[in-house]
């Protein structure tokens, strides 16, 4: 069962205070300098989602490249949001790589919503996943609404 986030990762201060030094634009996520952060980020996320993908459900694996961490309004476009912690959850490499850079935002924003309205798709933190989407056994994704189609 997928289910909302409702404990999004709160940075520790030294967390905090190594993004503001080290973090100038999205390319900066992959420096190595922020892998303990994700490793922190991975852990506190499985537990809160339940060790499933935000976006198909299936169980992620625990080989690092069976998890990603997802950027639901994507970096690349609101690099701002890199390190929002209700901009980030867990997906399967599969589902990253299908959404990739989409633009999941309907109106353009200049600060972090506090509710879904205006993204497109599914939000971790924000939906009720089955409000918009059923799986038939396990393998049949039928969508019930317009972010379902979207996710």
């Amino acid at each position: 069962m997928i289910r909302k986030i409702n404990n999004p990762y709160s940075f520790l201060s030294n967390e905090k205070s190594l993004i503001k030094r080290e973090y100038n634009n999205y390319n900066d996520w992959e420096k190595n300098v922020f892998k303990d952060i994700k490793i922190n980020i991975i852990n506190h996320l499985r537990l809160e989602q339940n060790n499933r993908c935000c976006y198909c459900g299936k169980e992620l694996g625990f080989d690092i490249k069976a998890v990603d961490i997802e950027h639901i309004i994507p970096k690349s476009i609101y690099p701002k949001f890199c390190f929002e912690p209700k901009n980030l959850a867990l997906c399967c490499p599969a589902c990253n790589s299908i959404k990739s850079h989409k633009n999941t935002v309907v109106k353009d924003i200049k600060r972090y919503p506090k509710t879904s309205t205006n993204i497109s798709i599914i939000h971790a933190h924000y939906d009720n996943y089955a409000d918009h989407i059923d799986i038939v056994e396990e393998c049949i994704y039928v969508p019930k609404s317009s972010k379902g189609c979207e996710t």
